[in-house]
């Protein structure tokens, strides 16, 4: 039971009923959020949208995770208010590349860059577009935050002869400029012919179109483009919004379509991914219908379980024999320095690499290097003669007048 001071009471409450101020409130057990004593078996029973609900039929708890979880991730889990109130998960906080030796890290960086030689080589970047997007595509002038200039950038300007950090920074601002290449990347990839397939956005967000903007971002919009990129006008696809947040879903009619009669099935998954059976969704019985994934963005392992997920839904429905029901999988991802090692989809993959837990937890850290902000020399001593430059012609303006 929680008193707050009678002078807070008075503020929130008003003074129409005094005798409020002495009853005594409880805080909900699954929110922070506060009520009267009397009034919380009602509000559990009937108001209360945080309360725990009857397990949906595809939950089946951890089902996508490779690896068990330790006691302190599930014990993380369990409280519905973690997410709120760590603003770092503990085993990642615990995770320190200053602690390690020089030599230490000079061998890890070394196993990382001979691995990518092996494994990888080339990571190419290819920037397509697509007409459903087009009236979504920024084309302004700005201050670019890298080489200090107002600069025009439009669709055909964003090409790959612009460095990471000016493409990795219309992508924070301008959305819509991945979620074009996202849908160009699928049409090449014939993952649009099919209108009768389901459509699965992974991190689908609240609602699928018009969000609220923040700082040029829009979240949750990319069915709604996808929607007019399979050109489904007689309601003969499907979409499935996958999401561990409670959502009103007011603007799924955008999705269900305007024609009178002929609807397309829109269907709202609440759940975490870990635990997403796909073999239990209704509108996926059968496996009539492919299954086309797609997300923007899945953030650090998200990605993995979304993959786990979806290998363990194909294997089950080859098992009813029902052959490959998965036409593709298109995920933006991010954020890898949020992986984490029990949720990775192919430990066998690392144990042959030689890539051990403690191994692959600090190369999660080192990715976020990345993006620090650090430039070559060569850029760094462009910027630097450029800034000579213009303190010179600054003294020339002071000098003139």
């Amino acid at each position: 039971m929680i008193r707050h001071n009678q002078e807070f009471r008075r503020n929130s409450l008003g003074y129409k009923n005094k005798l409020a101020l002495d009853q005594p409130i409880s805080r909900l057990p699954s929110d922070p959020s506060t009520v009267y004593e009397t009034q919380l078996a009602d509000h559990l029973a009937n108001r209360c949208n945080s309360r725990p609900r009857p397990p949906d039929s595809w939950i089946s708890p951890n089902c996508n995770v490779t690896l068990p979880l330790t006691t302190e991730e599930l014990e993380f889990q369990q409280n519905i208010r973690s997410h709120k109130e760590h603003k770092v998960q503990p085993w990642i906080a615990r995770v320190q590349l200053a602690e390690l030796t020089r030599p230490d890290l000079d061998g890890l960086v070394a196993k990382v860059r001979g691995v990518f030689e092996r494994e990888v080589r080339e990571i190419r970047m290819e920037v397509l577009d697509h007409e459903a997007m087009r009236e979504r595509r920024p084309t302004r002038t700005y201050a670019n935050p890298i080489v200090g200039v107002r600069q025009s950038f439009s669709a055909e300007h964003i090409q790959l002869r612009h460095n990471f950090f000016i493409f990795y920074f219309f992508i924070f601002f301008y959305p819509s400029i991945d979620q074009a290449s996202l849908l160009g990347h699928m049409k090449r990839l014939g993952m649009l012919d099919d209108k009768s397939a389901c459509f699965i956005e992974f991190g689908a967000g609240r609602d699928v179109s018009r969000m609220h903007c923040t700082y040029g971002r829009l979240e949750g919009e990319l069915s709604s483009y996808l929607k007019a990129a399979v050109n489904d006008t007689q309601g003969e696809a499907t979409y499935m919004l996958v999401d561990r947040k409670n959502v009103r879903g007011k603007f799924d009619k955008n999705l269900i379509g305007s024609h009178p009669t002929l609807k397309s099935t829109v269907k709202r998954v609440g759940c975490d991914i870990k635990d997403l059976d796909l073999s239990r969704i209704d509108i996926l019985q059968g496996g009539e219908k492919k299954v086309v994934a797609l997300s923007k963005h899945l953030c650090g392992s998200a990605t993995d379980i979304t993959l786990k997920c979806l290998v363990n839904y194909l294997e089950k429905e080859r098992e009813k024999g029902n052959g490959s029901t998965i036409a593709g999988i298109v995920i933006a991802i991010c954020c890898h320095q949020l992986c984490r090692w029990p949720m990775y989809p192919n430990p066998t993959f690392l144990a042959d690499i030689g890539f051990t837990q403690a191994d692959f937890e600090r190369v999660c850290k080192m990715t976020s290097w990345a993006i620090c902000g650090q430039r070559p020399e060569a850029v760094e001593a462009e910027e630097e003669q450029e800034h000579e430059l213009a303190g010179e012609e600054e003294g020339d303006a002071d000098d003139t007048g």
